[in-house]
């Protein structure tokens, strides 16, 4: 991608100033600790009390950002028909603090985190199976 920009940074040097406006972008700013998640998959933030639905593609994942209140959490999936597992991420660190496949005799995962108050954490859903679905994810109090 950098090469991309001093090509762009050339052509402002040649370029007819319409073509500027076209070439010339700021550089992102950098989002430390998310960089290995795909924007495209972003289930978006996942707040206490939540229950959304999402769909995965064959092996698929879904990420959603979930913010520490000081008190113990359980996020659960219901898959229709798909087999899910759950990961859990620190953003700043990127330390894994949980992860988990089947729960409760069910394919559904179920899992508990302490999470201290303002920590970030990000929440990782796959599909295991081999088969795209949809799903329901949740975060509730213990």
């Amino acid at each position: 991608m950098r090469w991309l920009r001093r090509i762009g940074v050339a052509a402002l040097l040649v370029a007819p100033p319409a073509v500027v406006a076209v070439l010339a972008w700021p550089d992102p700013e950098p989002d430390p600790g998310l960089e290995a998640v795909d924007p495209d998959l972003d289930g978006g933030p996942l707040a206490l009390g939540d229950d959304l639905d999402g769909e995965l593609a064959f092996n698929g994942v879904a990420a959603y950002d979930v913010v520490g209140t000081g008190r113990d959490v359980v996020v659960g999936v219901r898959g229709d028909g798909i087999d899910t597992t759950l990961t859990a991420l620190d953003v700043e660190t990127g330390e894994q603090l949980g992860y988990i496949d089947d729960a409760n005799g069910s394919l559904d995962p179920e899992l508990a985190l302490s999470l201290d108050d303002g920590q970030a954490v990000r929440v990782e859903v796959r599909e295991l199976g081999g088969r795209p679905g949809t799903y329901s994810i949740h975060l509730d109090g213990p």
